[in-house]
């Protein structure tokens, strides 16, 4: 019944009520209810949020094998969310889960085991859980499973099946696998080259907010790649990229600046956008520093 007011079946929508009829239900060992009710103190919805009652009701749900709690209270653990941080008990109870065929467990534990969180580095496991939960059709893990297959970590390095997973993530919306099968695209890794798909799919994760995207997006409407050449949005894109911390980007937007490329010219931007991205390591953006510098272009 909690679960009808909570989505509005046949009955209006009470959040309120919802959370009344869960508690009810968990106070009775409901397993579902209770994980149901710790995900409402955890977001805060029809009732004050309260971190610490989530994690009790999702330790009780836990203890009974409710993969979705254990997941969720992996979670907690993982990141210190109304419990204190336990690496060791995450992966405890994500392995749980996981076993239980939870995909968001599985992709949090190939995660982990990618980068040694928690439990010793192994990327063949890695792997092995990022399909689990790929196979699932859950997005993230075909994408990581994907970058798994591009560069051969934990897995015999196929650009066709890293293309196809890319494929399969990015139709639902995953912006990350929307800029790798766009590269993918410009570069025919894997699959034919196709620039007009390549902008189509970095216009799609730009539009997420995709850092990546929208520098190489830019880079695009600079040089007529796949597109008409339109350098003032180029810079538009840039900006974007650029706000985020984007290293490229502030390279590419402080050429702009410096050559007055779709936008006025302005030497002092130019070496502004330069030096943050040069204090990134890019090597290129150092060149032009030096080069502005030592010129005497900027006095």
């Amino acid at each position: 019944m909690g679960c009808r007011y909570a989505h509005g079946e046949g009955v209006k929508k009470n959040l309120q009520e919802t959370v009344r009829l869960y508690k009810l239900s968990a106070d009775q060992g409901n397993a579902k209810a209770q994980f149901n009710l710790g995900c409402y103190y955890k977001f805060g919805r029809g009732i004050e949020k309260n971190l610490p009652e989530a994690v009790r009701l999702y330790k009780l749900s836990a203890d009974q094998g409710c993969a979705e709690a254990q997941n969720n209270l992996g979670y907690c653990y993982m990141y210190g969310e109304g419990v204190e941080k336990n690496l060791q008990e995450a992966v405890r109870l994500y392995k749980l889960s996981a076993d239980q065929g939870c995909a968001e467990a599985q992709l949090s534990l190939g995660f982990y085991y990618q980068n040694g969180t928690g439990v010793k580095k192994n990327l063949q496991e890695a792997a092995r859980f990022y399909k689990l939960s790929a196979d699932q059709g859950y997005a993230a893990a075909q994408y990581n499973l994907g970058y798994c297959y591009h560069n051969g970590i934990g897995i015999e390095t196929n650009l066709q099946e890293a293309a196809r997973l890319y494929k399969l993530s990015a139709d639902q919306g995953n912006a990350q696998a929307q800029y790798s099968l766009g590269y993918c695209y410009l570069k025919g890794i894997g699959i034919e080259t196709n620039l007009q798909e390549t902008v189509r799919l970095y216009k799609l994760s730009a539009d997420q907010g995709n850092a990546q995207a929208q520098n190489n997006l830019g880079y695009c409407y600079s040089n007529g790649t796949g597109i008409e050449t339109n350098l003032q949005e180029a810079v538009r894109l840039y900006k974007l990229s650029a706000d985020q911390g984007y290293a490229a980007a502030q390279y590419n937007l402080g050429s702009c600046y410096q050559n007055g490329s779709g936008i006025e010219t302005n030497l002092q931007e130019a070496a502004r956008l330069y030096k943050l991205s040069a204090d990134q390591g890019y090597s290129e953006a150092k060149k032009q520093l030096v080069y502005l510098e030592s010129s005497c272009i900027l006095f």
